[in-house]
């Protein structure tokens, strides 16, 4: 005989000492249960894969880009960066070059400071330049067939 009783979320049997259990209650329950925790386990909107997990835990993400040359270039971060450095691999932040000095890498965040060079956009990747010298500074963010590396911070 089943239970007088169900429980409030699953419906299994809730006994009270009067009820006499068989087996095949017992069965039934753990049909709903193996059921209702096989459905919750498999459903990828409420548990995270262990990447997905791993890649929660990690403050930060590290990328890189090949310069194309171009004056700007849209460069997509695989998170919402409060703070980004970039540097071409290989050389220092600047290069005084004759009478310019020549910026191979910036640092800027999310709440408007930058070094120049780059910027968020509005779809929160980064805009990154290469431009001619102008007032003795040259941006060389996106030189062509360079390597630069990026730190990105949540």
């Amino acid at each position: 005989m089943a239970s007088t009783n169900k429980t409030e979320h699953l419906g299994l049997n809730a006994w009270e000492e009067t009820d006499r259990p068989q087996r095949t209650d017992f069965n039934a329950d753990n049909s709903i249960i193996d059921t209702k925790l096989g459905e919750h386990l498999s459903n990828s909107d409420v548990h995270l894969a262990y990447e997905e997990k791993m890649w929660l835990k990690r403050p930060y993400a590290e990328l890189s880009y090949t310069g194309n040359g171009n004056d700007t270039r849209m460069v997509t971060l695989p998170l919402v960066a409060k703070l980004v450095i970039i540097a071409r691999e290989g050389y220092p932040m600047s290069i005084y070059e004759g009478s310019v000095n020549k910026v191979c890498g910036a640092v800027l965040s999310r709440d408007g400071f930058s070094t120049g060079g780059a910027e968020f956009n509005s779809m929160g990747a980064l805009t990154v330049r290469e431009s001619s010298a102008d007032n003795g500074i040259k941006y060389s963010l996106n030189q062509s067939g360079v390597t630069y590396r990026v730190v990105a911070f949540r």
